[in-house]
């Protein structure tokens, strides 16, 4: 997946709906949220198999 960095992301046009930007800011945040989780994930998965490793 490729990362989306808040600094790149420009707000919506003018002429787009007012419903429409924030479904994309709507979709944005999830995407970053999911992204996160995943890194959380493999973090704890990392601990464990340390501590397996070590017992």
């Amino acid at each position: 997946m490729e990362r989306i960095d808040k600094s790149d992301h420009e707000s919506c046009a003018e002429e787009a709906p007012k419903a429409e930007c924030e479904l994309v800011e709507i979709g944005l945040k999830w995407l970053e949220a999911r992204s996160l989780a995943r890194v959380v994930e493999v973090s704890f998965q990392q601990v464990i198999d340390e501590e397996r490793a070590e017992d």
